[in-house]
Formats: structure tokens, sequence, C-alpha cells
């Protein structure tokens, strides 16, 4: 029984912390390499709301051509679709 206790605490005291092994790495940029990653972040955000703004924009103006009750039709059958996106 004494030699399962000393198995246990040996075994334990053989177990390496995760933490402690931390890859403590830092990176460092330029100032034009951070003007360059803002540049680019900015550019893909302003990209998706101009898709998105034109997207919205064409179905307005496909809703406009149309009469009443193909108006109504067409506008149940996008908010359906917005739904289930």
């Amino acid at each position: 029984m004494e030699n399962l206790e000393n198995n246990v605490v040996n075994t334990e005291s053989q177990v390496e912390n995760p933490t402690t092994e931390v890859n403590q790495e830092k990176e460092t940029f330029s100032k034009e390499e951070v003007l360059a990653l803002l540049q680019s972040e900015t550019d893909r955000r302003v990209t998706s709301a101009l898709q998105k703004q034109q997207k919205k924009f064409d179905k307005q103006l496909s809703l406009s051509k149309l009469d009443g009750s193909e108006r109504e039709k067409a506008e149940k059958d996008n908010r359906i679709q917005e739904l289930e996106e």
C-alpha cells in the first residue's frame, strides 16, 4: 500500500505544468505596418458595408417595378429568405 502511494506521489511530481511553458514571443510592428494593417481592415469593412447596401438597394429597386399585389408577395418572400439566413 505504501508503495502504491509513493507511485502516485511520484507520478504527480513528474507531471509538467503546461501553463509554465507558454511561448512569450511578442511581435512588433513598425508604424508603416500598423497603418497598412489598419487600412486593410478598414477597406474590408467598407467593402462589406457597400456590398450590403448595394444588395438592399437592388431589392428595393426591383420591388419598385412591381405592382401592389406582386410587391406584397415579393416582400413576403424576401422577408422569409432573410429569416432563413
